[in-house]
């Protein structure tokens, strides 16, 4: 995902909201977390692959 401005929960409310109760997976018990593959403090702009764990 690219994240602009800062706006992460865009994102994150996204897959919760309109991807996941379409997806026919439920959330797991585990913690979900993001990892950001750079910086994108200067730019504005960050890579980010969002990882939810999920169960059928």
């Amino acid at each position: 995902m690219i994240v602009e401005d800062g706006d992460f929960a865009k994102h994150w409310l996204t897959l919760f909201e309109q991807w996941l109760p379409t997806s026919g997976w439920q959330v797991d018990d585990r913690p979900c977390f993001d990892h950001y593959l750079n910086d994108g403090s200067q730019s504005g702009v960050w890579d980010v692959d969002l990882y939810i764990p999920v169960k059928k």
